[in-house]
């Protein structure tokens, strides 16, 4: 099935405005892994439902015609193999900025992702968009702040109908009938691209046999020590302190993506395909959410390991939810999602949808909230993203002094860690999650990082332990990816 047909495309096809043109073709037979291989294609967004079915879409972004890349105050877009420099007034405009210019002439059920910007946000970009100051001459991986590419082709998996829709996304010129034509042809292509499939990979991954440590324990344990002191004097309520992990790594890191993706299925599931460098994950946690003017945080606080059976795992729940230390850091984060969209929410919209669930993960249990609210008119989805950013759960609370803390303590840059992964649609909604439970790729190496909450009761040798556990699943997914 095609549409629009070419008489509604010519109603739409204003000259700058990007027209959607969809096939729609059954799906039973290929799966969106099958169609990363045939179309080598640039990100993979999947989801799980509570940790254990396939959600309901899988997007996939094929052919970038666009990147935009900032560095520091510089913005640079390249577009159609052209690039231009700007300063920047933050990452978030930037991309708001391209979009805009763009207007998105589609139809209402096209899928929550028709198309639009898929990339990530660093965690120390909120330099440039919040009274903070860190330090940027540590050492740490050379990657963009920020970094979002835009692609000609959305393919939709929808996993419930099992159909795939293959949008290509018309940038409308002055002659729409040959663009038109120019799209039907693109489609069918591609069409045929994905159902001839493709061989996976070739290489199998290289992997080294230890991971190393950035940070010793002795050193993390010191770290505590101090950040305890600092909430003795006052400075913080909270301090959520990391630690960075690397190891050597050659071959096609979509086979440790495969592996996490069925050892951890999660909630927010990436794979982008950078330049340079290559950003997977299976994040349990949503930075925000905006959807026809609602925001939406799932503040995710408390953890536990699995237990070895079901009798365990609830004797663990119960421990989990009785522990005064792990149930005051959640109560703390989740008033602190809570005034977060206070800043951008209309009066009396700000509500506690879900309070202190257990959800269970394939290595670990998290408590979980959920905290909504209606955003006011003159704001959006940028505007979200600069009230909450980064996450409470990932830095601390007053959340600039434990930047200002962490930054102190950590002795490399988080980089794309406790930053966002996320798409801004054409369609006006925005969607993310916490770039924890990932990895990146890079110059034959790959870097892990997880963090722990510190308050002032914290049990040094624990909160390590916990860093620990939540990056079994990851040192799980690299050991099958050889396989």
């Amino acid at each position: 099935m095609l549409r629009p047909s070419l008489k509604d495309f010519l109603q739409m096809a204003k000259p700058g405005h990007i027209v959607p043109v969809i096939m729609e073709v059954p799906s039973d037979r290929i799966t969106p892994v099958d169609a990363y291989y045939a179309v080598s294609a640039s990100y993979l967004l999947e989801s799980a439902e509570k940790g254990l079915h396939l959600g309901r879409y899988s997007f996939l972004g094929v052919d970038p015609c666009a990147v935009i890349e900032v560095r520091g105050t510089k913005c640079r877009i390249t577009e159609d193999g052209k690039t231009r420099e700007l300063a920047a007034v933050d990452p978030l405009r930037a991309v708001k900025d391209f979009l805009a210019a763009r207007p998105f002439s589609g139809e209402g059920d096209l899928s929550p992702f028709p198309g639009g910007a898929v990339g990530y946000i660093g965690y120390e970009a909120v330099s440039r968009f919040e009274s903070v100051k860190l330090d940027e001459s540590k050492p740490g991986l050379d990657i963009p702040d920020a970094c979002f590419m835009v692609t000609r082709y959305t393919l939709v998996f929808d996993n419930l109908m099992h159909t795939l829709k293959i949008i290509y996304n018309v940038n409308a010129g002055k002659d729409p009938e040959s663009d038109y034509a120019d799209a039907v042809m693109m489609l069918t292509q591609m069409s045929d691209r994905i159902s001839a499939g493709a061989p996976g990979p070739v290489d199998t991954p290289v992997i080294g046999d230890n991971i190393r440590q950035v940070t010793s324990k002795n050193e993390f344990v010191s770290s505590v020590n101090k950040i305890r002191e600092y909430i003795i004097a006052g400075d913080a309520i909270q301090v959520v302190l990391s630690q960075q992990m690397e190891v050597d790594f050659k071959g096609d890191p979509f086979c440790v993506y495969r592996s996490l993706r069925s050892i951890n299925p999660s909630p927010y599931m990436f794979f982008l395909n950078m330049q340079g460098f290559t950003l997977l994950g299976a994040s349990p946690e949503v930075m925000v959410k905006v959807d026809k003017n609602r925001a939406m945080l799932r503040p995710i606080a408390g953890t536990r390991r699995r237990g070895i059976n079901v009798e365990e795992d609830e004797a663990l729940q119960r421990e989990l939810l009785a522990d005064n230390k792990e149930r005051a850091e959640h109560i703390m984060l989740v008033d602190l999602a809570r005034n977060d969209l206070g800043r951008i929410a209309k009066p009396g919209t700000v509500k506690v949808e879900r309070f202190m669930e257990v959800e269970m993960y394939s290595h670990v249990m998290h408590i979980v909230s959920e905290v909504s609210a209606q955003c006011r008119e003159d704001s959006d989805p940028v505007d979200v993203i600069r009230a909450v950013f980064p996450a409470g759960t990932v830095s601390g609370a007053p959340k600039v002094r434990a930047m200002e803390i962490i930054d102190e303590l950590e002795r490399v840059k988080r980089n794309h860690y406790a930053g966002l992964v996320g798409y801004f649609s054409y369609n006006g909604n925005f969607d993310s999650c916490i770039t924890i439970r990932s990895a990146a790729v890079k110059n034959d190496k790959m870097y892990l990082q997880s963090g722990a909450g510190i308050v002032y009761d914290s049990d040094p040798d624990k909160e390590y332990q916990e860093t620990m556990s939540k990056i079994e699943a990851l040192v799980e997914a690299l050991k099958n990816g050889r396989n």
